[in-house]
């Protein structure tokens, strides 16, 4: 099925079938293969990533899938509201281990994929459950269901978590939701190795996590679009713009995407999925040029936000900078275009590109997205695969929805929307949406 003409890279879109309510978690599988997907009933649905084809199993447990993990290609961990964490052997089709974190509401899991490499090392294999109070440690090689560590955060808002991919040790992130973003080494939980800076953002954060190769972090921000962090640097080095992307009712989880991790994608409130390209890319900028104005601008100094005391340690270090040479600016935005405009040739000396004001802070600007349409409601979850053009996307709807630049067929016929739960969270985003813009006027763009 062709999609509308906004989205101008993957325009062809299908809908697919297997759950009969909200979908709140996706994940592909580490060769690509096929996605896993659970709903807010408890169920998990395999679906293949090229002709689609499913299979559907129930799980023990009884609420909200929130999170899901590949240990391996056979081994998939699901974490849910009540506090029940499983791991599955997909081969057999069955639950092989189950864990209870004492009943409290867990977000997010996350498997340190390193130790296979460290095993040698006696290094113990970490899986991380992230809930309403911290963070319980699991030793998967273990028989036990008990923790082996806790990690608590004190006051703390659904603090999330992820192990540093390519690292020698058991260095992790954590978040606790409201303000802190600290990096800690698994042996030693009372100072953290390294604090990023975050002062800034007022609403909190409701996910953390890492590219591929670990050398970047992204957090994704409550009530707003993301920032990215070089895991080494204590500011943020981009802040992503969608100017009609609004998140108000739900959490979201941005995250890396595509070949190489290229791409950063999550879906918003207002019905729509929105990825940027990181990089800059010629060909992406020919795509663009129909739709679009360009704007020259300045590499960012990333001086500019650290404290003084800080400056002179980096001023030797190697800065990162992208090599994006356009920042795009679309053509119904006419009054900023013109405002803009004026300014550059008002003010030879003016910085030639627009900056992002938010609570008096200034980041680079990466508004090199596209945004893609088509959903009913709300966008919760998406993934973006690593070897073939292709992005799955799921929400409040219990259909899934496949984009690609090929044609991938008709919608399959026994698809089922679920309308009241679609028609209850639209009024509940609309009526959040309301009350957000008359209690906050320092979103600024």
């Amino acid at each position: 099925m062709k999609n509308n003409p906004y989205n101008d890279f993957f325009r062809y879109r299908k809908k697919l079938s297997g759950h009969l309510d909200e979908v709140n978690a996706l994940e592909i599988s580490p060769s690509g293969s096929f996605f896993a997907s659970g709903d807010i009933l408890g169920c998990i649905c395999l679906t293949d990533c090229l002709n689609f084809q499913k299979e559907k199993f129930e799980t023990p447990n009884l609420n909200n899938i929130t999170s899901l993990c590949f240990k391996d290609e056979f081994n998939l961990v699901t974490t849910s509201e009540e506090g029940h964490t499983c791991v599955f052997d997909l081969y057999k089709n069955t639950c092989i281990r189950k864990y209870v974190s004492t009943n409290l509401q867990c977000t997010k899991v996350s498997i340190n994929k390193n130790n296979s490499k460290l095993l040698e090392n006696n290094t113990k294999n970490l899986m991380c459950v992230s809930n309403e109070k911290g963070q319980y440690f699991y030793d998967l090689r273990e028989c036990g269901y008990k923790p082996v560590q806790k990690f608590f955060h004190g006051y703390c808002s659904h603090p999330k978590m992820a192990f540093v991919p390519n690292s020698s040790s058991e260095c992790f992130v954590a978040t606790d939701g409201n303000w802190k973003v600290e990096m800690y080494d698994y042996r030693n939980f009372k100072h953290p190795i390294f604090r990023y800076k975050t002062k800034h953002f007022q609403y909190g954060f409701d996910d953390v996590c890492f590219n591929e190769k670990g050398n970047f972090l992204l957090l994704s921000l409550s009530n707003d679009t993301p920032v990215m962090y070089d895991v080494n640097k204590i500011s943020p080095v981009m802040k992503f713009i969608c100017m009609h992307g609004k998140n108000y009712a739900t959490a979201k989880q941005f995250r890396f995407g595509g070949k190489d991790d290229e791409y950063i994608l999550g879906g918003f409130d207002n019905k729509k999925l929105c990825y940027w390209k990181i990089r800059y890319d010629g060909e992406w900028q020919d795509k663009l040029s129909e739709n679009i104005n360009i704007l020259c601008n300045e590499p960012f100094i990333f001086e500019r936000n650290l404290d003084t005391e800080l400056k002179k340690f980096y001023k030797k270090q190697e800065v990162f900078t992208y090599s994006l040479s356009k920042v795009i600016t679309p053509k119904y935005n006419k009054s900023e275009l013109v405002e803009f405009n004026n300014l550059v040739s008002n003010q030879e000396n003016s910085r030639k590109f627009s900056y992002v004001h938010l609570y008096n802070q200034k980041y680079r600007k990466n508004s090199m997205y596209m945004q893609l349409n088509g959903f009913k409601s709300v966008v919760n979850t998406v993934a973006m695969h690593p070897k073939i053009p292709r992005i799955f996307a799921a929400g409040t709807e219990s259909t899934i929805y496949a984009f690609s630049p090929f044609d991938l067929g008709e919608d399959e016929e026994n698809v089922f929307i679920n309308k009241e739960a679609v028609e209850s969270m639209n009024r509940y985003a609309d009526d959040a949406e309301r009350s957000f813009y008359e209690c906050n006027d320092l979103y600024v763009i």
